[in-house]
């Protein structure tokens, strides 16, 4: 069994699309032999975030249900368990590395072979709430979705 790790800030966009688009993938091809987790490096139990209505609802129309969905911290993980530890973006990589000692990869790394992170919204538009702010996270929603085949192809290199 594999065992994979996505890893971003808040554990309610990226890296949880990502858990669950590719569990969804691994379920529709009849693929039992990867295990799928997620979380993030910034998930506090005082205000837990929230998933964006319109990341449920792209989500739910594609066939997946995260309404059950509980963000957690990478303190929480055992992280030496994972064959594969998966980061968003730079700064989780750096922060992995710094406070583990765990190597992680980009999810574009693994998907396309470029070292480009998916950005979170707040990263990429001065302005992230709103209607840019929801045209963009539908946008990443749809991407990582599409990516999934080409991360399930390609991930064994990284392991």
């Amino acid at each position: 069994m594999v065992k994979i790790l996505f890893v971003c800030s808040g554990n309610v966009f990226r890296s949880m699309c990502a858990k669950y688009c590719l569990e969804y993938f691994l379920a529709k091809n009849n693929i039992k032999n990867i295990s799928v987790d997620s979380a993030g490096i910034s998930v506090t139990s005082k205000k837990p975030q929230k998933i964006a209505l319109e990341v449920k609802e792209l989500l739910f129309k594609k066939g997946i249900d995260v309404s059950k969905h509980l963000s957690k911290n990478v303190s929480k993980v055992d992280l030496k368990s994972f064959d594969l530890v998966i980061s968003m973006s730079y700064n989780h990589k750096k922060y992995l590395i710094e406070k583990y000692g765990i190597s992680s990869v980009l999810f574009n790394k693994v998907c396309y072979g470029v070292n480009y992170p998916v950005y979170d919204n707040n990263e990429i538009l001065k302005e992230y709430k709103g209607f840019r702010g929801k045209i963009y996270n539908i946008e990443v929603v749809k991407k990582i979705y599409s990516d999934i085949k080409f991360f399930h192809k390609n991930y064994k290199k990284f392991i």
